[in-house]
């Protein structure tokens, strides 16, 4: 997953986002532009405290793009799994501190894993866009082998991302 999170982090970067304003959770923290090793913890910490205050401070959309295993109802971390009313917990934190203006502002859930699907009831809402690599009752998929011999670890978000450019926004790239 290492490989597809590396490409959506620089998807952003080229789409007009200051690495400031991104905290990109990875298990290799030796690359300069990780923030932290996930947890529950860590993420819920940034979720919660970090995120309003910068979106009160200058509204702007949320995302929480999110690529690991899963399973019904489960997103792995490691040892810990994020479930999807644990997720929805943070959301509904996160939207009680906002001010009007950045209420406005959608919170965008991206989840790349097998049945991501099954969060989509739980986590949808109001000002929220969810958008999920599998159906609740499917597995995703890696992509193909690259010359480097490695797999992309979540075919979907590769290509949502790669479709994600100066001229389609979320909803066109979800399309292609």
């Amino acid at each position: 997953y290492n490989k597809t999170t590396n490409r959506i982090y620089q998807r952003l970067l080229d789409r007009g986002f200051r690495p400031i304003d991104i905290k990109y959770f990875n298990y290799d923290t030796t690359q300069t532009v990780v923030t932290a090793e996930p947890s529950i913890a860590v993420i819920q910490d940034y979720l919660i405290n970090w995120a309003p205050r910068e979106m009160n401070s200058v509204s702007a959309p949320l995302y929480l793009i999110m690529v690991d295993h899963g399973n019904p109802n489960a997103f792995y971390l490691g040892s810990d799994t994020i479930t999807p009313q644990i997720i929805n917990d943070w959301l509904t934190q996160i939207e009680g501190t906002l001010g009007a203006e950045a209420k406005k502002e959608p919170r965008v859930v991206i989840i790349g894993s097998c049945y991501s699907g099954s969060f989509i009831p739980t986590i949808s809402g109001d000002g929220r866009i969810v958008v999920t690599s599998a159906a609740a009752d499917e597995e995703s998929f890696k992509g193909p082998l690259e010359p480097d011999d490695i797999r992309v670890g979540e075919y979907f978000l590769e290509e949502l991302f790669d479709k994600i450019d100066g001229s389609n926004s979320l909803a066109q790239a979800f399309s292609l």
